[in-house]
């Protein structure tokens, strides 16, 4: 219980840390929150899990790419959507593309997981990616209004929590079966 305690506090920390440097510029927002998420996270497989540093490098790594390839989806659908809306005025933005961008973001990081840091079954990854979508709808645009600082950190939080300990409380199950 220790750790799902822990851990709670460590994604929670690093959503806000995540969306307080999401808002100070591009490069914040577009490598800002993987590698704080990678960094945070990765540092608690190192101390509780005796991951090596390697690994935990390349899985810091491969969550950074994570965040910027979901981020690169979202950006592109919404230059897509203005295009479209000065083309054609009838026409409405979807929010599809923040699931998507979750579950392709969350798909990087368990493939990295399951590689670097313990190996999770397909239905554990299922529903970490099926989160991880669901919790792309956290991010409804405010991120992008600096104005809306504190959307932006709920946002983040939001996510960075839910995967995040839903992964460890997976990995954590994984280890007990295996050791």
């Amino acid at each position: 219980m220790k750790r799902y305690l822990l851990l709670m506090l460590i994604t929670a920390i690093s959503g806000v840390l995540s969306g307080l440097i999401a808002t100070t510029s591009l490069i914040g927002l577009m490598l800002g929150p993987g590698l704080i998420f990678g960094v945070i996270l990765g540092i608690y497989f190192l101390k509780l899990w005796k991951t090596s540093l390697v690994k935990t490098a390349i899985w810091t790594l491969c969550s950074t790419i994570a965040y910027c390839v979901a981020g690169q989806v979202v950006a592109n659908a919404i230059v897509k959507n203005v295009t479209l809306a000065f083309s054609n005025p009838a026409a409405h933005e979807t929010m599809i593309h923040l699931p998507i961008a979750g579950a392709i973001g969350t798909t990087i990081l368990i493939i990295g997981t399951v590689y670097l840091i313990q190996k999770i079954n397909i239905r554990q990854a299922l529903i970490v990616i099926f989160l991880g979508a669901l919790m792309g709808f956290a991010f409804d645009g405010k991120i992008f209004n600096p104005n809306i600082i504190s959307s932006s950190i709920l946002s983040f939080v939001l996510w960075q929590m839910v995967v995040g300990i839903t992964l460890g409380m997976f990995i954590e199950k994984n280890i007990k079966k295996t050791s």
